[in-house]
This record gives structure tokens, sequence and C-alpha cells, in this order.
């Protein structure tokens, strides 16, 4: 594939996030917002081992590449974004001169993400995918979605509050993951 082919194809991978966002909000009363990354992060889970060579049987290695990616990538930036959402609310953090508040989980999220991520993420992506081939490219991405999931179980769901669960044990909404529109409505309804 030349130059330009690949940027569209590449494009069109992450045009995929599209149909993501629109499920989630058509559907994100249905779960908790923490059901939602858990779902999310097994989404990215299953991109990356679609990214090894073989999975597809006889389609090409590269539309192989462009379907796991347009999985993979959309599921992990939605369950990213919707981490950070929940670890910055007000009820999930310290107080505001902690080294924990929200102003400073931000900043470190923007040093994590912009400074090391983006800088190094793609060098290290490419000299993986160059040196050692698409498997292992295949297992640095699933790495990352597996340390994400667990990274979300270990330090962030133990301490979200807003997940209630019942009697059976599984988790369902609390009034205050309603958006304010949502709650004006039920109430205006009752």
């Amino acid at each position: 594939w030349n130059v330009t082919e690949t940027g569209i194809a590449i494009g069109c991978c992450f045009l995929s996030c599209i149909p993501f966002q629109l499920l989630y909000s058509s559907l994100r009363n249905q779960m908790a917002v923490t059901s939602w990354i858990r779902c999310l992060s097994i989404c990215s889970i299953i991109g990356s081992c679609l990214l090894y060579k073989g999975w597809f049987g006889g389609v090409a290695d590269s539309i192989a590449l462009l379907a796991a990616a347009s999985i993979l990538f959309p599921a992990l930036y939605l369950g990213d974004s919707l981490t950070s959402g929940i670890s910055v609310m007000a009820h999930n953090v310290c107080p505001p001169d902690s080294m924990l508040s929200p102003n400073m989980l931000m900043l470190y999220r923007q040093f994590a993400v912009n400074g090391v991520g983006r800088c190094f993420g793609s060098v290290v992506a490419n000299k993986t995918a160059e040196q050692a081939g698409q498997n292992a490219y295949a297992t640095q991405q699933l790495v990352c979605a597996v340390v994400f999931w667990a990274l979300l179980e270990t330090l962030v769901v133990p301490f979200n509050k807003t997940t209630a669960q019942d009697a059976t044990g599984s988790e369902h909404l609390t009034q205050s993951q309603n958006p304010p529109h949502d709650v004006a409505k039920a109430e205006s309804h009752s």
C-alpha cells in the first residue's frame, strides 16, 4: 500500500469510534460506568487477539490488521475516557490540597498519555513490528489491554463509590450516576 492508501485505511479504523460512541450513548443507562469500562476492556483484549497473524484464515493480513484495529483502538479510547471521568469525580478523589486531587490526577494523566504514550508509543510499536513482526506487536497490544483492565479493577473500581450491588451481587446504577437531565425527567414522570 502507498502512503495515501495507508492513511485512509488508518483513518477509517479510527472512524469506527463513531459506532462505539453511538452504542454507548444510546445504552449508557443500562449498566454502571464501571461495567461499560469492563466491556470495553474485553473488546480491547479481543481486538488485541485479532491482531495475531492467521486469526482470520484466508483473509489478507492487512485487512485483518485493520479489522482488529477497528475494534481495539475505539474500545481503548472510550474505556480510557470513561475511566478518566470517574477517577476525577469529586466523590472518588482526595481533597483539593492532596497530591491526588482532581487537578493533580489530570496533570498526571496528561503527562502519561501525551508525554510518554504519544511520544514513545508509536516509536516502540513501529520498532516492535519491524524487528519482531506483527505477532510481537499483537502481544504488546494485548499486554497493554490486560494491564489497563488490571489497573481498572485494582485502582479505580474499588474506590468508585457510585457502583451499588443488589442482593445477587450484580451491579446496578445508583441515583448519582444518572445525568442531571435524566434525573429531572424521571422525577417529572413520578
